[in-house]
């Protein structure tokens, strides 16, 4: 067993493993420096950690490791920035209530080595806080950066504790949150309403996933609710189930009672048509929205939209083109613009002559075979009765 330490940087962050390497004296709320974002920064260890070794190999990177001790000016300095955030986020509370602005800070962290101050707020809407980012400048004399976060970020950075009695799980080691829904509760057959499956945040228990491929496993030879087996010369309805005790809950009409998994006979069971077909769409649609939902969490950011190019040569040297673009109409019998095609009006109507006739010479009108231009179709002549 190696020994490790859970440092944190403040309060509302969430703790971070690091090796003591030769300080193995380390004690909860020493503070030490470690390595932050190719910086030293000071933190103070939360907790002790024991890792076996098969807990090592399957950390692929090696745990960074804590550089020394702080010493006292170190920890007063640490002191005095988080009572410039704890100032800084009253102040941008203060400021959004007197903009009568439609957002929630949540959190503040002070950078004193580039002097800004990140704040991290939600908000349902987009909003314009151009005017609350100067006030902010000019009160604190730093640049000001806004973050907008959701609601499970916003639960991690205020901390709290669950329904369990436990601190939440984003808040002290859940690093990255999985898509919740709420057929996870129905395949571990929690009869709860969504008010009770949900966590601080307002969405999802994020435990809820932690347990679900083991619950899917065991019902696959389960029998499901509402089904009728024959038991003892009595049709029974199962109830309700409790697949990890293995027992269900059965009714035969008069009275109920609980029998172990191993007594039924599952070839003498038998399930409603409409129970079955119920629970194929259900799945079918949840399964869906599992692969929808983790699309979308996987998926890249939107490329921004290439602007056309433009080609700014001269198109007079080029051929025109020979066949007819796509199914566009011709209007009038002929292309827009083309000035061979136009009638002389001073020439008054001319006459179609008749085919072998005298006049059947080649018409000087209109473009012949040989004179005739690319990109123009011929004239079509109609025949006379």
């Amino acid at each position: 067993m190696a020994l490790f330490v859970a440092v944190k940087f403040s309060q509302e962050e969430m703790p971070r493993i690091y090796d003591p390497g030769a300080l193995h004296d380390l004690r909860p709320e020493e503070f030490v420096v470690v390595p932050r974002h190719e910086n030293e920064d000071v933190a103070f260890i939360s907790g002790l950690e024991y890792k076996s070794s098969q807990q090592l190999k399957l950390h692929r990177e090696p745990y960074p490791r804590v550089l020394r001790r702080a010493t006292e000016k170190e920890v007063e300095a640490w002191w005095d920035r988080k009572l410039q955030e704890r100032r800084a986020l009253v102040l941008g509370k203060e400021k959004v209530t007197e903009l009568r602005m439609d957002i929630k800070i949540s959190h503040v962290r002070i950078d004193p080595k580039d002097n800004k101050a990140v704040y991290h707020f939600t908000s349902d809407q987009r909003v314009d806080f151009r005017q609350l980012v100067k006030e902010l400048s000019t009160l604190l004399k730093m640049r000001i950066e806004l973050w907008q976060v959701g609601v499970r970020d916003e639960a991690r950075f205020i901390d709290g504790y669950g329904i369990c009695g436990l601190q939440t799980c984003c808040s002290s080691w859940l690093k990255e949150f999985r898509p919740i829904t709420i057929r996870m509760a129905k395949d571990q057959d929690i009869n709860l309403p969504p008010t009770k499956l949900s966590g601080q945040c307002g969405r999802l228990l994020c435990c809820l996933s932690y347990e679900v491929d083991q619950y899917r496993e065991m019902s696959r030879n389960a029998l499901p609710k509402g089904a009728t087996v024959r038991h003892e010369d009595k049709d029974l309805v199962i109830v309700d189930r409790n697949l990890i005790a293995g027992t269900y809950l059965v009714s035969d009409g008069a009275a109920l009672r609980t029998i172990k998994a191993g007594e039924l006979d599952p070839s003498q069971a038998k399930v409603p048509e409409q129970l079955k077909r119920f629970g194929k769409k259900m799945r079918h649609k949840v399964d869906k929205q599992e692969r929808k939902a983790a699309a979308l969490e996987d998926a890249p950011a939107p490329k921004p939209p290439e602007e056309p190019s433009v080609s700014t040569e001269s198109s007079a040297t080029e051929p025109k083109p020979t066949g007819r673009p796509g199914k566009k109409r011709r209007r009038g019998g002929r292309r827009r613009g083309d000035a061979s095609a136009k009638p002389d009006a001073s020439a008054g109507p001319t006459r179609q002559p008749q085919k072998g006739g005298e006049d059947s010479a080649p018409d000087t009108q209109g473009p012949g075979k040989s004179g005739k231009p690319k990109g123009r179709r011929p004239k079509k002549r109609r025949k006379r009765p």
